[in-house]
């Protein structure tokens, strides 16, 4: 394991960052601030990372990335939570041209583990992102959006402000995603709308083939409601339709 860091004479780190062993950072890049950064990460060139940052371990950021920047808010002013932070979890993939802001109304704007982010991705204000999600490029979260675990985000989607994607779920290339996802749904559309039941998504979570055909079977059943299948999947739709009653997705193509 290599144990020194190796910075490129380019590189602006302030004293105030706090770095663990392993990492390399490129040419031209600015990290300043009450930044925080584990192990083995490979920072590319060009990265911008400021205020308060925390960044987990063998994670890898490509070129003109920036992190940190106060959150959007149009008219009301720009502005940053006293004590919020950016986390970005371990083995996550950001590539170039992603914006990820600093939180505005929690603590906390959050990355998870073994995320791939791709290029010009934006995350706004108070994001959060389950572990193992992708989002293809050029995704759009608003303020306070939520994206669950094993999401997979269509190539130029958006999820409105405050609306949350259940963990799972797959949205379509360019869809527009005004009301929450139940979990394991595949959307698409403009508006976003019900495709079927996400079986890949359980796949790579790791539930047996018996049970996702179970859990397909009955998929338009649970999500209305009318379905009493004791299964994992089963509670987790019957729990997120419960807390998400308002604006909840369940109209189908």
């Amino acid at each position: 394991m290599q144990t020194e860091n190796i910075i490129h004479p380019t590189a602006i780190i302030a004293p105030s960052v706090k770095m663990g062993v392993g990492n390399r950072i490129g040419p031209y890049t600015i990290i300043e601030g009450e930044v925080e950064i584990g192990n083995s990460n490979h920072i590319d060139s060009s990265v911008i990372m400021t205020n308060r940052v925390h960044i987990g371990s063998h994670n890898r950021i490509y070129p003109f990335v920036t992190i940190g920047h106060m959150g959007e808010m149009g008219y009301k002013g720009d502005r940053l939570v006293e004590d919020g932070y950016v986390k970005i979890g371990d083995h996550t993939i950001i590539r170039e041209f992603v914006n990820i802001h600093s939180p505005v109304r929690t603590r906390l704007t959050r990355v998870g583990d073994h995320c791939y982010i791709m290029n010009k991705c934006y995350l706004a204000h108070d994001v959060k992102i389950g572990d193992h999600t992708s989002l293809t490029a050029g995704t759009k979260l608003a303020g306070r959006a939520e994206v669950g675990a094993y999401v997979n985000m269509g190539m130029g989607s958006a999820v409105h402000q405050r609306i949350h994607v259940g963990e799972g779920a797959m949205v379509g290339m360019n869809a527009s995603v005004i009301r929450h996802i139940p979990p394991y749904c595949i959307v698409a559309g403009v508006p976003a709308r019900i495709l079927g039941f996400n079986r890949i998504a359980a796949l790579r979570k790791g539930y047996r083939e018996e049970d996702i055909q179970k859990v397909e079977n009955a998929f338009r059943d649970l999500l209305l409601g009318q379905s009493e299948l004791d299964h994992e999947i089963a509670n987790l739709i019957r729990l997120f339709s419960e807390s998400h009653r308002e604006h909840l997705l369940v109209d189908f193509k």
